[in-house]
């Protein structure tokens, strides 16, 4: 009992402490100005004793939420995902690294071509040398360094917080008359300077900025100051500069004629310098840093499994469009209605937080099929030897039902006016059939056969559907264009790209080649994805589940069904895909049943968008890599599928979950297992599609748990 005690307390307490004493003392020991000041409002007075005033920016009038060693770990984060060279993805570490010692060369590079006119570093100059091996065309180059640096204005803009005891000073001296200014040592341009500005609204607070990367001088050398002076005419102007390092703020300043005053703020020097240490410790912190995270992006409670969703969907957007640009595709399709979700994720992040990766972006487009779809694109014609089989093999998956004509038309969405040639009193017939479910007023598949003038219709009908779907799929041009495209679902086993390949052979049997390449990638796969890997053309591969694998037992069990993710996945506001139809334009587009009359999954599709817009700002803050926060935030929505708390149950059973293969229809998630009949029960649920754990735990069987889970995994294998 006492080890794991004294382990928790060394993990969580003696860590944390020992990170505030080393940073404590670290800056007691350092050196300081005589004159210096940590409470802005005391140093008023000498300031308005100045005609201008001028103010360093970082770590004077803002600060950052994390160290800058984490905003540039970001900046090489993101171009480890989402930059690709000529020739494939860039080395991992590439931008990370050039911070170092590539950057020292081209800031002496640039003094030697300027003979010492300029002694400061462009970031974007660093970040085009390290591309330039990688990125032969300058246009090419030149917008992967936009997407650099607009992904490390972006993070600034996440981490940095004004100084409000500055912010007020600084109103104060604007009021009384005094000229205000920002000088900064920055490696980026002042037009970026002048964003976060803006974004933090200190913009109408001076009168100038001036910043090292533009003006090619800095503070540390003296030369801003000389700048300043030439630029803005301060000869004889008496002028002061406030700032927190001792040297470029100081002493340089002074040396140039200015007065200084010297900002050392303990309290928050401390906090930088604890930040910086953490950053050292890299994985050691890790476990602490995601604790933080979960505070920040709470995940327990009320909608606690909600947000562990929204968060599994935005890594898996993310992961979506990382390999959409490293793996080179032409194009990526989101296959409807579960993949608009994540359509809808990305477009999002491109519009926030990933705004530099459109840059380099495929195009991302619906693409609207469905199992109905699938078996519809391989109907074979009458006269084939398969033909009764593939109805009857087709029905019974889609629809659990015997062949008749009933059975069919509602399978594949067939209308009596779609049936061509018929007679008003064959179609009233028809409609007879359709009415109601009773076995007893339906036409069995052999009174069909003996009826040519209701089976050659509804053939004709099958066939123009299954026209139409291979038409659509030509409108988009998904085989005969030399491309790389990029397929995505939820998943769970491929069987929309089963049905494609089986239509790319027939496709190459009638002598019409294949050109382009198909990838589908899934957020889960289930039991069924390997035994699906060999029935692939060889232009179609599909990948493994990127959250959800079929290696790992806890996700093979977490797969023994999936009505507890589907709820959150699918875009409720269009019904089952029925048909295509040409528009106005002679463009076939996809026919949806009408949308459900779902106030409580509309309010759920709302909240978890904003759920995943919550959680990306807080990866930004994180102290930890996304990837690494992704990993450890994936287990806990892994842990909570498998032993789900009273909670979460609660909070999924208010739902429901799409059902049917062919049309849609809503269903509880759960089902009750009895303890007098666990097996019989247990079997139904997983035929059912309920979630087996919770329904279990609903049940109030929750010891049984962890046997369904084990014995769920060895029958995924």
């Amino acid at each position: 009992m006492l080890f794991p005690i004294l382990k928790t307390a060394v993990k969580k307490g003696i860590p944390g402490r020992w990170i505030d004493a080393e940073a404590r003392q670290t800056v007691r020991a350092r050196p300081r100005d005589d004159a210096a000041f940590s409470d802005p409002h005391a140093a008023l007075d000498q300031m308005l004793a100045h005609e201008l005033v001028s103010f360093d920016l970082f770590d004077t009038v803002v600060r950052r939420r994390m160290a800058l060693d984490l905003v540039h770990a970001r900046t090489a984060d993101f171009a480890d995902q989402f930059l690709r060279g000529d020739n494939g993805p860039l080395p991992r570490g590439l931008i990370a690294r050039a911070r170092h010692r590539l950057q020292a060369e081209v800031k002496a590079r640039t003094i030697a071509n300027s003979g010492g006119a300029r002694n400061e570093v462009d970031l974007a100059d660093v970040f085009d040398t390290a591309l330039t091996p990688f990125l032969a065309n300058p246009v090419a180059r030149a917008r992967a360094v936009k997407g650099l640096i607009a992904q490390e204005v972006g993070t600034e803009k996440a981490v940095l917080s004004v100084d409000p005891a500055m912010r007020d000073v600084i109103g104060q001296l604007r009021r009384a008359g005094r000229k205000v200014i920002l000088i900064s040592d920055m490696y980026l341009q002042g037009e970026h300077v002048e964003e976060l500005l803006d974004a933090l609204g200190l913009r109408p607070l001076f009168d100038h900025a001036f910043v090292s990367a533009s003006t090619g001088v800095t503070k540390a050398s003296g030369a801003m100051f000389a700048h300043v002076d030439s630029v803005l005419g301060l000869a004889g102007v008496a002028r002061l500069h406030v700032g927190d390092n001792l040297h470029g703020d100081v002493w340089q300043p002074r040396q140039m004629g200015w007065d200084a005053l010297h900002y050392h703020n303990p309290a928050q020097e401390e906090r930088r310098e604890a930040a910086q240490i953490r950053a050292w410790l890299g994985t050691a912190h890790h476990p602490q840093a995601f604790r933080a995270l979960t505070q920040a992006y709470p995940v327990r409670g009320a909608q606690g499994f909600e947000r562990l969703t929204a968060a599994a969907f935005s890594a898996f957007a993310r992961q979506v469009l990382s390999r959409a640009v490293q793996g080179s595709y032409d194009r990526v399709l989101f296959l409807t209605r579960d993949g608009t979700r994540f359509l809808r994720a990305i477009e999002a992040l491109l519009q926030g937080q990933l705004a530099g990766a459109a840059t380099s972006c495929p195009q991302m487009a619906d693409m609207a099929f469905s199992r109905r779809a699938g078996v519809l694109l391989g109907y074979p014609e009458m006269d084939q030897p398969g033909w009764h089989q593939f109805l009857a093999d087709n029905v019974w998956w889609l629809h659990h039902t015997p062949l008749s004509i009933r059975t069919i038309m509602r399978c594949f969405s067939i209308a009596v006016e779609e049936l061509p040639g018929l007679s008003s009193a064959l179609g009233a017939e028809v409609e007879g059939y359709l009415a109601g479910d009773d076995p007893a007023t339906d036409l069995g598949f052999d009174g069909l056969l003996a009826r040519p003038d209701l089976l050659e219709p509804l053939h004709a009908a099958l066939v123009a559907k299954r026209d139409r779907v291979r038409a659509y799929l030509e409108s988009l041009g998904l085989f005969d264009r030399d491309e790389r495209i990029l397929l995505v679902d939820i998943g769970y086993s491929g069987t929309a790209l089963i049905a494609i390949s089986e239509h790319m052979f027939a496709r190459e049997r009638m002598g019409q080649p294949v050109r382009a390449r198909l990838d589908l990638m899934l957020l889960a796969a289930n039991r069924y994805h390997r035994a699906n890997l060999g029935r692939m053309h060889p232009r179609a591969t599909l990948l493994p589940g990127v959250l959800i694998g079929t290696e790992n037992w806890r996700h093979r069990a977490a797969a023994t069904n999936f009505g507890w993710l589907e709820p959150f996945a699918v875009d409720r506001s269009r019904g089952s895909l029925r048909d295509y139809r040409a528009d106005a334009t002679g463009r076939l587009q996809p026919v949806f049943a009408p949308a459900e009359d779902d106030a409580t999954h509309g309010a759920l599709a709302t909240r978890m968008e904003g759920f995943a817009a919550e959680y990306a700002r807080a990866l930004l803050l994180a102290e930890l890599p996304a990837e690494e926060a992704d990993r450890r935030m994936l287990e806990l929505w892994i842990s909570e599928v498998l032993h789900p708390s009273r909670a979460t149950v609660e909070e999924i059973r208010m739902l429901c979950h799409h059902g049917g293969l062919a049309e849609v229809t809503s269903q509880p998630v759960l089902a009750r297992i009895r303890l007098w009949a666990p097996v019989q029960d247990i079997l139904r649920c997983i035929a059912d599609d309920r979630w087996l754990q919770g329904s279990l735990r609903h049940s109030g069987l929750q010891f049984m748990i962890p046997f369904a889970n084990r014995i769920a995994a060895a029958e995924s294998r």
